[in-house]
C-alpha cells in the first residue's frame, strides 16, 4: 500500500509557518507537507531515491565562499561560516533549480540601475 501525501506550495518560509500553523489548528494532518519550491524537489529526490545534483556542492561553495574576500556577505562569512553556507547554498540553489540541467544563468540584458547602482554588481 503506498501512503498519500499532500503537498502544499508556497512561496516563502513565512508563507509555509502560516499555513502549516492553520493546518494544525483545524485537524490533524499526517500526510501533509507545507513548503517551498526548494523543498518540493528535495521531497520529490527523496521519494525516488535520487542522488544529490552534485554531491560536492557543499565543499565547493566553501572553497568558492574562503575565496571571495569582497562580497557583501564576506563579513558574515568570517563571523559565522556555517549559517552563512546555509544561506548561500539554499539561495543559489533557490536560483539554480529552475534553469534545469545543463543551463546556466544568463546576465540581465536591460537594466535601470544607474552606473553608481551597477558598480556593486560587477565581478572584479
Amino acid at each position: 500500500m503506498s501512503e498519500l501525501l499532500y503537498f502544499f506550495l508556497v512561496p516563502d518560509k513565512a508563507a509555509a509557518r502560516r499555513v502549516r500553523r492553520a493546518i494544525a489548528s483545524r485537524d490533524a494532518c499526517a500526510g501533509t507537507v507545507v513548503g517551498t519550491w526548494g523543498e518540493l524537489v528535495d521531497q520529490a529526490r527523496r521519494a525516488y531515491l535520487l542522488p544529490p545534483v552534485d554531491p560536492d556542492w557543499d565543499s565547493r561553495l566553501a572553497d568558492a565562499a574562503e575565496k571571495r574576500k569582497n562580497a557583501f556577505w564576506s563579513m558574515s562569512y568570517e563571523y559565522d561560516p556555517e549559517g552563512t553556507l546555509e544561506v548561500l547554498s539554499r539561495e543559489l540553489k533557490r536560483l539554480l533549480s529552475p534553469l534545469g540541467p545543463g543551463r546556466q544563468i544568463e546576465p540581465a540584458r536591460k537594466t535601470s540601475l544607474s552606473d553608481r547602482g551597477k558598480r556593486p554588481l560587477r565581478t572584479p
